[in-house]
This record gives C-alpha cells, sequence and structure tokens, in this order.
C-alpha cells in the first residue's frame, strides 16, 4: 500500500546517499590518502608528518 511505497522511496534514497558517500571517501582516498602515503611523495611531505597517516585520515580507508 502506500506506506510500503513510501518506504521503498525512503530506503531507495538512503541507499542512493550511502553509494554517494562512498564515492566521495574513495575520491578523498585517491587524490589525498595514496598520494600522501606514496613513497615519491615523501619528499615533499613535512618530516612531522611522514607515517602519519592514521592520525590524519583516521580509519577513512577501513570505511570503504
Amino acid at each position: 500500500g502506500m506506506l510500503a511505497l513510501l518506504y521503498r522511496s525512503k530506503m531507495s534514497r538512503l541507499v542512493e546517499h550511502e553509494r554517494e558517500y562512498v564515492r566521495e571517501l574513495d575520491s578523498i582516498i585517491e587524490f589525498y590518502v595514496k598520494p600522501f602515503e606514496s613513497a615519491e611523495n615523501l619528499n615533499q611531505i613535512e618530516a612531522g608528518l611522514r607515517g602519519q597517516s592514521r592520525v590524519i585520515f583516521g580509519n577513512i580507508c577501513e570505511l570503504v
């Protein structure tokens, strides 16, 4: 009935938002985390930040 239709609509919207969130996390990983962790970029990162990916980005890679 109408309630089921409303429920499906809300769930569909929720799922789409979650997919968008995951795509955005993937972009952050691709364009920020991976370059930050890349050995070829090591000399461009301040010494105190090297090896601190977990502190800076938290568990973002585990969320995806």
